[in-house]
């Protein structure tokens, strides 16, 4: 288990940086938010080789979609969550909903 501070959402964007777990297990195992979150679901894109991003998915098709608190934890499930490289999303990709400040999440790795 690595606690990591990041990914962050810069002011006025809606798509974070990379978040790099490729060392290790890579995997996120729980997601803190950030306290002052602007009022938004939360989706992710994923990478293995941390420069061709794809939507993070569920076999159906379906975008995997997280509902969220500012400032609480987000336990993930094991089984989605494999990859090396993540970027977080405010919104959908459809929608997205940009953050007016900084968001700066915590991750734990698995």
């Amino acid at each position: 288990m690595t606690i990591i501070s990041g990914p962050v959402i810069s002011a006025g964007q809606s798509l974070s940086n990379i978040l790099n777990v490729s060392t290790g297990n890579a995997g996120i195992a729980r997601i803190t938010m950030p306290a002052d979150w602007t009022s938004a679901w939360l989706t992710f894109q994923i990478s293995q080789d941390g420069s061709v991003f794809s939507d993070l998915c569920f076999p159906t098709g379906a975008l995997v979609v997280v509902t969220v608190r500012a400032g609480a934890t987000v336990v993930t499930d094991p089984n989605i969550w494999q990859a090396a490289y993540f970027k977080f999303r405010s919104g959908h990709p459809d929608q997205p909903i940009v953050q007016q400040a900084v968001r700066n999440f915590t991750c734990v790795t698995m």
